[in-house]
């Protein structure tokens, strides 16, 4: 891995503090199926989680915040995509709440990082997953409700 400041691998990937991905044809294609534009939502931050974890210190506290902040930041996109082949209304339910508890989760990680100071030379790119994390955790929460208000 590069020894450049993460600010400089990671700024690459954003316009304006969005997320945006490199191969929009695939994006299209995949946009076009309902929950497929959340879904790879979910997966670019799990990314963007594992990169941010590389940079991590390696020390005993790093490396707790480094392993919550990866299972977490990771979670969220495999359990709604589990979601979205969901065999019920219920099943798709659950599923979607352990998504949202997980993002809940991965934010709170985030946030202990910055306040711990580990992550001080990637504030731009930090700013942006905290801001993106916290989009995640209401579009999962509104698809939580829905789904149990549809029921």
């Amino acid at each position: 891995m590069s020894k450049r400041p993460i600010e400089g691998r990671l700024k690459e990937s954003f316009e304006d503090g969005r997320f945006i991905d490199g191969d929009s044809r695939t994006r299209a294609r995949r946009e076009d199926c309902r929950g497929e534009k959340l879904a790879m939502r979910l997966e670019r931050f799990g990314g963007y989680i594992l990169r941010i974890c590389d940079e991590l210190p390696q020390s005993r506290s790093g490396k707790h915040v480094e392993d919550q902040l990866r299972r977490s930041g990771t979670a969220p996109g495999a359990h709604y995509s589990e979601a979205l082949g969901a065999q019920s209304r219920m099943d798709f339910t659950y599923k979607v709440s352990l998504a949202l508890k997980e993002a809940r989760e991965a934010r709170y990680w985030l946030g202990t990082a910055r306040h711990a100071g580990y992550l001080r030379d990637a504030d731009i790119c930090l700013a942006a997953l905290l801001d993106e994390s916290t989009q995640l955790v209401a579009i999962l929460q509104a698809a939580q409700n829905t789904a149990r208000n549809h029921g």
